[in-house]
């Protein structure tokens, strides 16, 4: 057992150089066990939808584990691809479900985190969003408590546009403040002037013109000292559009109020 696991260690270190011939001349001599089969698999060049499904099938029938989850895994993941790749949307939407539903098995998080999100997205992209938005929910929620600061600020961004649409502002405000907080902390300032736009939105819908254009003032100054230019030219374009809304002389008004505010402070 000792000298096949070396063997099987070794194989999977030829496969990852791209040593498949190398690798493949060794496996035709192995028993086809189901690590034999995977190994196998990832070395073909042709066909990958039907080995990789098959594969799936394999550990499919198998009893769960926690030793064969990441191999399960892995076979799912890339059945999910050749399916994407081959335009087969009823399989990628059958094995995205079935890999969410494997991740929850075993407690993944951030498995079901990420497989979840792409779930969404697709069901959102073919125009289910009654189906799409609870998952896109969950998905943002379960980012805020795993702080994951790159899926949060992603899928909070399309959950805000939904709630925009729905005519949710409460949640959006919400949400955008979690979003700016997250593209904060990682410098994603493109994040952060979308983030601020859509806040800006909810303020001018309320009708507090003052608290919009000051939030997009304050961060257009942010995002200047910073020097993140096409982020700030997403602030200047809302600013123009205000203008267009408001007409100059009432933007020109708040501006001022707005830095009078400023010096006093």
């Amino acid at each position: 057992m000792e000298t096949e696991m070396i063997s099987l260690a070794q194989c999977r270190k030829w496969i990852g150089e791209g040593k498949s011939t190398q690798a493949l001349a060794w496996l035709t001599a192995q028993e086809q066990t189901t690590q034999i089969l995977l190994l196998w698999t990832m070395c073909q060049k042709e066909n990958q939808l039907q080995l990789w499904e098959r594969l799936t099938d394999i550990f499919r029938a198998e009893p769960p584990s926690k030793d064969t989850y990441p191999d399960h895994l892995l076979a799912l993941g890339q059945t999910i691809k050749w399916s994407r790749l081959g335009y087969d949307h009823q399989r990628y939407q059958r094995y995205l479900r079935e890999i969410v539903s494997l991740a929850q098995t075993q407690n993944d998080s951030l498995q079901v985190l990420h497989w979840k999100s792409i779930l969404a997205n697709f069901l959102l992209q073919k125009g289910h969003i009654a189906e799409a938005q609870p998952l896109l929910q969950e998905a943002v929620h379960q980012a805020i408590v795993l702080k994951q600061r790159l899926l949060l600020i992603s899928q909070g961004t399309l959950l805000c546009s939904l709630w925009l649409s729905q005519g949710e502002f409460e949640k959006v405000s919400s949400l955008c403040l979690q979003i700016d907080q997250a593209a904060l902390e990682r410098r994603n300032w493109i994040a952060l002037a979308c983030s601020r736009n859509m806040r800006a939105s909810c303020w001018l819908i309320r009708r507090s013109r003052q608290q919009a254009v000051s939030l997009l003032l304050d961060t257009g100054d942010l995002l200047a000292k910073k020097g993140a230019i096409a982020a700030l030219n997403l602030i200047k374009a809302r600013l123009g559009e205000l203008q267009l809304l408001l007409g100059k002389q009432e933007l020109l008004s708040l501006v001022q109020q707005r830095n009078v505010r400023l010096n006093q402070s």
